[in-house]
C-alpha cells in the first residue's frame, strides 16, 4: 500500500471520489492483515460496512487530524462489531439434529 497521509489529506479536502478510492484501498490492507483467517466473502463484508461507516461519518472528519490512522480505527472497530454480534448469535442459536424433533 503506498498511500501517503498527504495524499489522503489532499484527496479529503479536494476530491471525494478519490478520497473514498484510496480510502477503500486503507481498509482493504487492513482487512487482510488483521482479519486473514476468514473467507473472502466475509471479509468483503467487512469492507462494505467498514466503508459505510467512513462514507456516514465523512464530514465529522478532521483533516488535520491523521486520517489514515482514522479509517484503521473505524476499520478495526467496524469489524470487532460483526465479529462479536456473530459469535453471541450463533452462541444463542441452538441447532439440534433432525432426528431428536418430534415431526
Amino acid at each position: 500500500m503506498n498511500i501517503s497521509k498527504d495524499d489522503l489529506k489532499s484527496t479529503y479536502i479536494n476530491d471525494k471520489e478519490k478520497f473514498f478510492k484510496l480510502s477503500y484501498e486503507i481498509i482493504s490492507f487492513c482487512i487482510s492483515r488483521n482479519f486473514n483467517s476468514y473467507s473472502k466473502e466475509d471479509k468483503d463484508d467487512f469492507i462494505q460496512e467498514s466503508v459505510l461507516v467512513l462514507l456516514k461519518d465523512y464530514n465529522k472528519i478532521n483533516p488535520e487530524k491523521n486520517i489514515m490512522s482514522l479509517i484503521f480505527h473505524i476499520t478495526s472497530k467496524r469489524t470487532l462489531q460483526i465479529i462479536r454480534k456473530e459469535n453471541k448469535r450463533n452462541e444463542i442459536v441452538t441447532i439440534l439434529p433432525l432426528d431428536t424433533m418430534n415431526l
